[in-house]
């Protein structure tokens, strides 16, 4: 009778931890961005996410607790204040905590005191919920007790230990919905626990991996030394703009476009043929962040150790180019259109090593005049800063940009820049992007101007991340999906640097300031070998608390 009491009671439990994460799940996104909507609706909060909740709490259950409010609301304590933490931490840094941060828990005490200590009286919560659950349980026995607790705590360490197994692992490939972009989606599919885990797992993995190569290789390459090897002394300020899915439409086959398609103002930048120079990125359709890392460090991104390099680095510095831009007395600053969501941004401009980093979506900086920052909204901008800093600073500028504006669906504020042509292609995405490149070439053209009557000696190179994910049988490019078209203009003049990788970009950008090719020379072949030393290194550098 006993026995069946007790059932009755763990069914209704685990009935009750299921609502109560239901609507924490559901009433937590009118105050963190992932927690209502899909994810209530999403079949995996079911049967992933609430198991997990129910499972956690069920350490704490203790049924033979005669009063059913005790015994059903204090178990739910732990799981709820876990949520809260998650959130708020969430709330607070953009991203997901991982293991690693609680290395640096006690580091709250040094910027806030008050906060410290909230946060420890949150946490406290948990062990004095679980406390009053065993003092109220005045049934037990002190052997019963020390048999239950044992009980909780083994299953507790075997569930741990069954998360770094090939069980979990496997179970996670195919249920698991991992957006490389953007932690946000990927919290809003798979839930708080799931996704802790998985991340929890992915960052020990990644640890893993490249300490194993910092055993193997005890003397990792010097990074500097081989692609920054040589002392600038004639400073001269650097930007590099990277504009969202910039294509040229002229290059697709099945668009027939006039031949004056694009900013006359713009036409003195590029070659004789009106052509832009035709750099090759990693990347084709997506993955922004590959393109970055390359440009950012000079390193290839080879996608070994997580497909994004973005999402490996925890904040610690690398020895590549902005750091030797820094070492050689460059201030470096990154203006970002998009928000600090995607690809770990917060972290990873951290790793990188830039002094400063405005995310213009969360700053309110600039007023949108399409959904997203129109170029030359984000040009505007940038050009305003530039001229503030010159004229009040003696350190030579590393200025990097990055826009938002061409990225799917491709729409733009239609009152402000209307259809300047029609090419009534069935494809309705490559329209609108025939009309952007018309406008976005118009407002990178006023930009180039402006920037070299302001700073005639700055070397400027401007780039496409990757080309949209439009190309199809119906729309033909005339190169490689992974060609993008770019432009380096040294002293206002241009640079042909066709046939060149992004990651090159940053070797000539350093020949120009310092006459030193060596290292150009050294890499020309792109041996396999010290790519994959360059790049382990630098992710070991970006990991190395």
């Amino acid at each position: 009778m006993q026995t069946h009491q007790s059932i009755k009671r763990i069914v209704f439990f685990v009935l009750f931890a299921y609502l109560t994460a239901f609507i924490y799940i559901y009433f937590s996104g009118r105050w963190v961005s992932f927690g209502n909507g899909l994810l209530v609706f999403n079949p995996k909060t079911f049967f992933i996410e609430l198991p997990l909740f129910a499972f956690i709490s069920s350490f704490f259950f203790f049924p033979s607790l005669d009063n059913q409010s005790i015994r059903n609301l204090l178990p739910i304590v732990p799981g709820i204040i876990l949520y809260f933490l998650f959130d708020a931490f969430y709330n607070f840094f953009g991203r997901v905590a991982t293991p690693s941060d609680f290395e640096n828990l006690l580091d709250i005490f040094s910027f806030s005191i008050p906060l410290a200590i909230g946060l420890i009286s949150i946490y406290l919560l948990i062990p004095f919920s679980v406390y009053l659950s065993i003092k109220l349980n005045t049934r037990f026995s002190f052997p019963q007790l020390r048999v239950s607790l044992i009980t909780r705590i083994v299953l507790l360490s075997l569930f741990v230990f069954t998360t770094r197994t090939q069980i979990t692992k496997t179970f996670q490939d195919k249920h698991f919905n991992y957006t490389v972009w953007a932690q946000e989606d990927t919290v809003r599919e798979n839930g708080r626990f799931n996704t802790s885990i998985f991340y929890a797992i992915q960052e020990l993995d990644y640890s893993d991996l490249l300490e194993e190569y910092s055993n193997e290789k005890q003397n990792n390459i010097n990074i500097q030394e081989l692609l920054y090897p040589s002392k600038i002394i004639n400073h001269r300020n650097i930007h590099i703009i990277v504009m969202e899915s910039f294509i040229d439409p002229r290059l697709i086959e099945e668009l027939k476009l006039p031949e004056s398609f694009i900013s006359k103002q713009l036409i003195k930048y590029l070659n004789e043929q009106q052509n832009f120079s035709r750099v090759i990125s990693p990347i084709y359709g997506g993955g922004t962040a590959q393109a970055e890392f390359e440009l950012l460090t000079g390193i290839k991104a080879l996608g070994k150790v997580n497909q994004i390099e973005f999402n490996t680095m925890q904040g610690s510095r690398i020895s590549a180019f902005v750091d030797a831009l820094s070492i050689n007395d460059y201030f470096s600053t990154a203006m970002i259109a998009p928000s600090s969501e995607f690809f770990n941004s917060k972290r990873a401009y951290k790793s990188l090593g830039f002094d400063q980093v405005g995310f213009l979506q969360e700053n309110n900086l600039v007023e949108f005049s399409d959904n997203v920052i129109f170029d030359g909204d984000l040009f505007a901008l940038n050009l305003k800063f530039i001229e503030q800093y010159l004229r009040g600073n003696d350190k030579p500028l590393f200025n990097y940009v990055l826009g938002m504006y061409g990225h799917l669906p491709f729409e733009r504020n239609v009152e402000l820049r209307p259809d300047v042509v029609s090419p009534n292609h069935s494809d309705e995405r490559l329209n609108r992007i025939v009309n952007q490149f018309y406008y976005r070439t118009e407002a990178l053209a006023t930009y180039l101007e402006k920037l070299i009557m302001i700073d005639p000696d700055a070397i400027i190179f401007v780039t496409s991340d990757h080309l949209p994910s439009v190309l199809s049988k119906d729309a033909h490019y005339q190169f490689n999906n992974k060609v993008n078209i770019a432009l380096l203009l040294n002293n206002g003049k241009a640079v042909d640097v066709s046939d060149k990788n992004l990651y090159e970009i940053p070797w000539i950008i350093w020949s120009l300031l310092t006459s030193d090719s060596k290292n150009q020379d050294l890499l020309s072949k792109k041996d396999p070998k010290i790519m994959d030393e360059l790049y382990f290194t630098a992710l070991s550098e970006s990991v190395n608390h």
